[in-house]
């Protein structure tokens, strides 16, 4: 079993923070602004899904963004993580997994009828802390174990 104390144990809070940061921002913007949460050559792969650097990811979703639009307007994502666990590497590294539940769908809500979370996903992180003193994500790698019906997030992961 790990134990942080001292200067880990703040560093252990402040990953923690940037997964929970980061799925806040998938769920506020629908990614639009997720770049920030990554080295500039971060790179991001879950199922067929796959990009690397600030300019792909903004790409990526705005075009996501505008499928959405063109199929109803409006899209409502929740990103829920659990099992966090963390282990460093040296100073300066880290690696952070979880287990991701995502639910989504074309609406607003409250969103009816929906029964699973549309994909459960075992996550890992490669995280740096850079210049700056901020812990960022330098390899996002999502392997899909459930998938559900959401027919948007299915064409972007899996199919």
């Amino acid at each position: 079993m790990s134990r942080f104390k001292g200067e880990r144990a703040s560093d252990a809070l402040d990953l923690q923070q940037l997964v929970s940061e980061y799925c806040f921002e998938l769920d506020l913007t629908g990614g639009l602004d997720s770049w920030r949460f990554f080295t500039a050559e971060g790179r991001l792969e879950v199922g067929k899904m796959a990009f690397q650097g600030h300019e792909a990811m903004k790409a990526f979703y705005r075009d996501l963004a505008d499928q959405a639009k063109a199929i109803g307007g409006t899209r409502t994502t929740r990103h829920i993580y659990a099992n966090l666990r963390i282990a460093f590497d040296g100073a300066d590294g880290a690696t952070v997994e979880f287990i991701m539940q995502n639910f989504s769908a074309a609406g607003s809500p409250p969103l009816f009828g929906a029964t699973t979370p549309t994909i459960v996903s075992d996550c890992r992180l490669i995280c740096r802390r850079e210049d700056d003193g901020a812990w960022r994500i330098a390899e996002f790698t999502g392997a899909p174990i459930f998938v559900g019906d959401d027919p948007l997030q299915n064409k972007a992961l899996v199919d």
